[in-house]
């Protein structure tokens, strides 16, 4: 489920190819020696821009190695500058790929279109909100036995503690956040997707602040100092369960965040595209 796609096309039946922002070391040769070191901030299956300081001189044309990531294969590539905007305390170069091998396109085209995808961040929070809402349904299920013994002569025999009723409150309105975030991030289809899908983050959230305060009880009690194997099996999973569920938040977020600059990016490539005058008939 890939919101974007790297090339995309205006009204004008002009192609736009999506800039995304990076943080990229890279190495500039000329003639085959090492010229300068940069930092890409900039990359597109185009291009590339970067900032340099005023008295560092960018030749037209060189060029630049860089890796995509740790693990990646060295990109290699002839640039040609296409422009030199005047930035404080610098100038940003805009570079254009000229002999870009078809392999390291398809790399850089699968980096772009990798970054606006929401695919794992999605199945991540679906899965969470699945987990929480089995969680939830537990909890209540739990609820509703110690309820009974407590209204019992069982219960009375046993002297089995009632719980308050504003936990059923909380509870019944951790199941409901849980769920609604399953519901809002399960097939995104719709053209509201990415506010669909940050509403699911935040019902998910509301979720996970109550499992939160529930451990964070658990450990004010002392409820880990049992030598109950089961309570301690328990303990461990709902811990698991924090952890997995606030790692999905965290991942989510940082995904809406890069769709969030994505669009404005596009929105400023078709801005200045209709800004851009036609050249006349002939």
């Amino acid at each position: 489920m890939t919101l974007m796609k790297p090339i995309l096309q205006s009204s004008e039946g002009k192609r736009i190819f999506l800039r995304v922002p990076v943080r990229l070391w890279a190495k500039a040769f000329l003639y085959g020696r090492w010229a300068l070191n940069v930092i890409i901030d900039d990359l597109s299956t185009t291009g590339i821009s970067f900032f340099v300081k005023k008295t560092v001189e960018v030749p037209e044309s060189f060029e630049v190695d860089f890796r995509l990531g740790p693990f990646s294969r060295n990109i290699r590539s002839r640039v040609l500058v296409r422009d030199r905007i005047a930035a404080s305390g610098g100038f940003r170069i805009g570079c254009v790929f000229v002999e870009l091998a078809e392999k390291n396109n398809n790399l850089i085209n699968k980096f772009v279109s990798k970054y606006l995808n929401l695919s794992l961040p999605s199945l991540l929070v679906c899965l969470s909100a699945i987990l929480l809402t089995v969680d939830a349904c537990l909890r209540i299920l739990a609820y509703t036995v110690n309820l009974y013994y407590s209204q019992t002569l069982l219960g009375k025999s046993f002297n089995v503690g009632r719980i308050p009723d504003s936990y059923l409150v909380f509870l019944l309105s951790y199941g409901f956040f849980s769920f609604l975030s399953f519901m809002l991030t399960d097939r995104l289809k719709d053209d509201d997707k990415r506010i669909r899908f940050m509403f699911g983050i935040f019902c998910l959230f509301i979720a996970f602040v109550f499992i939160l305060n529930k451990n964070m009880d658990y450990l004010k009690t002392g409820l880990w100092r049992t030598n109950n194997s089961y309570i301690l099996a328990f303990l461990s999973l709902e811990a698991l369960l924090v952890i997995y569920a606030g790692f999905s938040i965290w991942m989510a977020s940082r995904a809406t965040i890069r769709i969030s600059v994505a669009s404005k990016i596009i929105k400023q490539q078709l801005e200045s595209i209709q800004e851009t005058p036609s050249p006349p008939a002939t």
